[in-house]
């Protein structure tokens, strides 16, 4: 079973076999036909590994999807929640105004207070700390401490490193997964560009930047892990 970032990189592999076969195709020659029947059998060649390679694109994003179901499923299951009644709001709310908002107020950032922060702090954090955070910045127009994406990090992080070795690995891999599949779903456009011949929507080595994109994806587990 395969990887999200082994399965793209196989997708970037794609990219650069069709640039190959099609560099070799527009510079081939067969003696037996006209100029016109070369080019004819050279188009022909062309379009069927452009529908060889559209299909093999959607079977890969298939199975990354697959995969990252699986271990987002697992981390869902995993990490700790607010309950929706109106205890745990009341109190979660409590966390984040005295707990939490006098701290920071008082010039410790987000960031060094999650650190030390009690799996309850975190979770006021994660429900209340974007719309504070972006609230205050448009008030003083700074940039925002943690961006959306910054913050989730931050608060499963924290998380993982409360939990026991069996929730803190489903928090990690679920994590992991979700960042990877939205790589992934990068590297996959780009190879359906490639192969519909869409030159205006990369200028540049589609190759290179899928490539990059998937070496540099973060290592998650295979979907048979998480199940």
């Amino acid at each position: 079973m395969s990887s999200i970032k082994s399965t793209a990189q196989t997708v970037a592999a794609l990219i650069k076999s069709y640039q190959e076969f099609q560099y070799s195709v527009r510079t081939s020659v067969d003696k037996d036909l006209s100029t016109e029947g070369n080019a004819k059998a050279r188009a022909a060649r062309i379009e069927q590994a452009q529908t060889n390679g559209l299909a093999l694109v959607v079977e890969h994003r298939t199975a990354a999807k697959n995969t990252a179901s699986r271990q987002v499923a697992a981390f869902e299951k995993a990490r700790p929640r607010i309950k929706h009644d109106a205890a745990d709001l009341i109190d979660i709310q409590q966390h984040w105004q005295f707990n939490i908002v006098p701290v920071i107020e008082s010039g410790t950032t987000l960031k060094t207070f999650i650190k030390s922060a009690t799996e309850r702090d975190v979770l006021a954090v994660e429900k209340f700390a974007h719309g504070y955070l972006t609230a205050s910045q448009a008030k003083a127009s700074n940039p925002l401490e943690l961006d959306a994406d910054e913050l989730e990090g931050k608060v499963l992080g924290r998380l993982a490193g409360l939990a026991d070795p069996a929730t803190a690995a489903g928090i990690e891999n679920g994590y992991r997964a979700k960042i990877a599949l939205e790589q992934f779903e990068t590297v996959a456009d780009l190879a359906e560009a490639e192969f519909r011949g869409d030159n205006a929507a990369f200028e540049g080595n589609r190759w290179a930047r899928a490539a990059t994109l998937a070496a540099n994806m973060p290592d998650d587990a295979v979907s048979g892990e998480s199940e």
